[in-house]
């Protein structure tokens, strides 16, 4: 089982909006791990962008290339706080620089795109007539995106954006000459990046791609639409619905919480006061595709839920006899409470109905362990 998961951008320190995809996809792994898969899952970073190009600009101080690391050390960080590090596999997009540098050559040769003052466009005709992210083609026709006077058409996906948009003859330094004699400086287009390690990585046939629900349009879509232009959409592979797992957003004060925003709340601040398990339990408690609003209360909820589960643990309390009767039961129905589109939700409230009704550490122990909280 092949799972890709776009992650951050490497230019700022993660807040708990980005907590909840780590810790919803950790889950999910968890569970997939259970019932008999091998999951492979991809956290894909964005060290090459030009938010971080715009903040070295401000602070010049630090050098580029240093600032991915810099955050690329709190991510890791962050992770092993919120105790979810050991299932992802990180990938950057810079370790695939040179490959995407020559399938933009390649795409620009075959004539299947074009180059207006150092940008490079894939062209695109009309959409297709379904989508798999629930876009009725009106809506894909209008999508703006990468507006620029040099495209021949609005609807084409920038995969190359020159550094120096009217500078032609500033060369990127790649080893590759093939890319020196048709790219300028540059980084590859957003959504382009994520294509190409797909390709790569997983030969474009993978069973879940997740994230945030805004990367649904145009990110997602554009995405879709560059498998099917390329040939990689794996026998309609892409069509599939069931590869799209969109995590609902983060809100503070009912407002998105984003760094742009500048309304974030940190992973660490949060762990000051919480623990990992209560974070866990706060954004387990709402099924994933709805938005949740940051609060005190929530968090506080969610830590007295903690308190009653570790609660049965420090009991050491079990009832041998009752045991297999129990795990029979009672996992047999959290999966198929799990089974339901990743209903966390009433998985807690059912390990809580459990604790409530008999004192059976080990059974509650693999409930939990299933949705990532560890109480030894």
């Amino acid at each position: 089982m092949k799972i890709f998961i776009c992650g951050p951008t490497l230019y700022e320190k993660c807040h708990i909006g980005h907590a909840r995809i780590f810790i919803f996809f950790n889950f999910l792994i968890n569970f997939h791990k259970f019932i008999g898969d091998s999951p492979i899952a991809i956290l894909q970073l964005t060290d090459i962008d030009h938010k971080i190009y715009q903040k070295n600009n401000n602070h010049k101080t630090e050098k580029i290339a240093n600032l991915p690391d810099k955050y690329l050390v709190y991510l890791f960080r962050d992770l092993e706080n919120i105790q979810v590090e050991h299932n992802f596999i990180y990938s950057r997009v810079s370790d695939f620089l040179y490959l995407i540098k020559d399938d933009v050559v390649n795409i620009l040769r075959a004539k299947r795109g074009y180059s207006y003052a150092g940008n490079v466009y894939l062209t695109f005709n009309d959409p297709p007539a379904t989508s798999s992210l629930g876009l009725t083609s009106d809506q894909i026709r209008d999508m703006p995106i990468d507006i620029s006077s040099g495209k021949k058409n609005q609807r084409d996906i920038m995969i190359w954006n020159s550094e120096n948009f009217y500078d032609e003859h500033k060369r990127s330094g790649c080893d590759s000459k093939n890319s020196d004699e048709y790219l300028t400086s540059g980084i590859p287009g957003w959504h382009f990046q994520d294509h190409e390690i797909i390709k790569n990585v997983f030969n474009a046939k993978y069973d879940i791609h997740g994230g945030a629900r805004e990367l649904l349009y145009p990110h997602h879509e554009f995405i879709y639409e560059l498998f099917i232009k390329n040939g990689l959409d794996g026998n309609n592979h892409l069509f599939q619905e069931n590869i799209w797992v969109h995590v609902g957003l983060v809100n503070k004060d009912s407002e998105k919480m984003s760094n742009s925003s500048g309304n974030t709340v940190s992973i660490s601040d949060v762990l000051k006061r919480y623990s990992p398990n209560a974070l866990k339990i706060f954004f387990l408690s709402e099924r994933y595709k709805n938005d949740i609003e940051f609060s005190i209360e929530g968090l506080d909820r969610a830590e007295v839920t903690d308190k009653v589960i570790a609660g049965l643990f420090l009991k050491n309390e079990n009832n041998p006899q009752q045991h297999d009767y129990l795990e029979k039961q009672y996992l047999k129905q959290l999966l198929k409470i799990l089974h339901n589109d990743y209903d966390t939700e009433s998985s807690i409230n059912l390990i809580l109905e459990v604790i409530d009704k008999h004192h059976n550490p080990a059974l509650i122990e693999r409930m939990v362990k299933i949705l990532g909280l560890k109480y030894y």
